[in-house]
């Protein structure tokens, strides 16, 4: 699910029965939804994809079909409504297929981190859009890493990705990290009083100068459909 101008778009998931690649668009104003159809070939069908926006397109990357994980990558172009695959070029290779990661765009460029690709992952990956390159962000033994994890959310705010929680294969997490771009540095960010219980499968935003974190699937995996957390940077710093 991705926000551009006026329109929240959704693109394929998990019915109860059957992966989909159908595509809607929500108009926040005149609150309709659209369904867009396309004359070219879509991606498969599949659930559990990341999705960003640069300029005025989509792209979706990776998931699960239900058979296979993937790791394809297409843009959605608004403007002429078409559907192409993204070819990548140079000598760098993308992340394995998987399922469940997060990403965020900064500055030209997609951050892909984590994923399940038949283990939890905690790799990190910039796809760059202007010479349609990959490039693994590498760990350096004198620097901090987030664990290992699987259906966490990442959002960008001022020039930092931050995560929170996720799965890492045998329980769900409860810790706050963040990247920067810049440094490609992580660090941990301890903070004790009203943290959000342990979560995966939430959703995450920022507005202003607040990360915004709702729901999610609990350590019994019951789904915490009210619960909304707010985190706010003025605060914090």
């Amino acid at each position: 699910m991705v926000f551009l101008e006026k329109f929240i778009y959704i693109f394929g998931g998990y019915d109860g029965t059957r992966r989909t690649n159908d595509f809607y668009k929500f108009d926040v104003f005149s609150q309709e939804w659209i369904r867009i159809i396309t004359n070219d070939l879509p991606p498969s069908c599949r659930e559990r994809h990341v999705a960003v926006v640069h300029d005025r397109s989509i792209f979706l990357f990776a998931g699960y079909d239900g058979v296979n994980r993937l790791n394809d990558f297409y843009e959605f172009n608004t403007d002429n409504n078409t559907w192409q695959e993204v070819i990548y070029s140079g000598s760098g290779m993308p992340p394995s297929p998987r399922h469940s990661s997060c990403a965020i765009v900064f500055d030209g460029s997609m951050y892909v981190f984590g994923g399940y690709d038949g283990v939890c992952k905690s790799d990190l990956h910039r796809f760059n859009f202007e010479t349609n390159t990959w490039h693994e962000v590498k760990k350096t033994s004198n620097n901090l890493w987030p664990r290992e994890r699987y259906r966490t959310s990442a959002i960008l705010y001022s020039e930092d990705m931050y995560i929170y929680g996720g799965h890492d294969g045998s329980k769900q997490l409860e810790d706050f990290w963040a990247f920067n771009i810049k440094t490609h540095k992580w660090r941990l960010i301890e903070i004790k009083p009203n943290l959000p219980s342990l979560r995966d499968s939430h959703v995450t935003f920022v507005y202003k100068d607040s990360i915004f974190i709702h729901g999610g699937s609990s350590a019994n995996n019951i789904y915490n459909k009210g619960d909304f957390f707010e985190f706010n940077f003025s605060k914090y710093t």
